[in-house]
């Protein structure tokens, strides 16, 4: 639970896919690989321009076949969000709320990804508050795992970015 190292990104996302797995659950597993997808890549500069705006089109293509209203939002809430020309503040929230919608349908691997970019961009983007939150996900998730080292890790994580974050907000 440390970290998951994807070979292309997002690809955390996909390792929840079972082959002989419902087609409502293929659905939202690659509805969320694809808001992860853009999130990392716009994050990181990878997509620009009109290869930004395919990969966002196709994002809430995906999102909108969610059978879940509330999740489906949050698919697509993303995939607006991301991007540089975009306010990147509430992609943090965004990705730790489907990371919770996709621990509750037990797609571990999805969480994981998901709080994992939350953690990461909230601290990039000085959502340190966030970023804490998503820590405190892993950190849960990896607890009902039976992962004591990798929970304790988060944990501290977590503690530390919200103590961050109380020195950072003003008096």
């Amino acid at each position: 639970m440390e970290a998951m190292s994807d070979r292309f990104p997002a690809e955390s996302a996909l390792l929840d896919l079972a082959p002989d797995g419902e087609t409502d659950d293929a659905l939202v597993i690659v509805a969320r690989f694809a808001a992860l997808r853009i999130a990392l890549l716009a994050a990181g500069r990878s997509l620009e321009g009109g290869a930004l705006h395919a990969e966002r089109d196709a994002a809430l293509a995906y999102a909108a076949t969610v059978r879940g209203v509330a999740e489906s939002r949050v698919l697509g809430a993303i995939a607006r969000t991301a991007g540089p020309e975009r306010d990147a503040h509430n992609l943090p929230r965004l990705l730790a709320a489907a990371g919770s919608a996709a621990e509750r349908q037990g797609h571990v691997h999805g969480a994981f990804g998901l709080f994992h970019a939350a953690w990461a961009l909230g601290k990039a983007t000085g959502a340190l508050g966030e970023a804490a939150r998503a820590a405190r996900g892993i950190a849960e998730l990896a607890a009902r795992l039976d992962a004591p080292r990798s929970a304790r890790l988060w944990t501290r994580r977590s503690r530390a970015l919200d103590r961050r974050a109380a020195a950072a907000k003003p008096a």
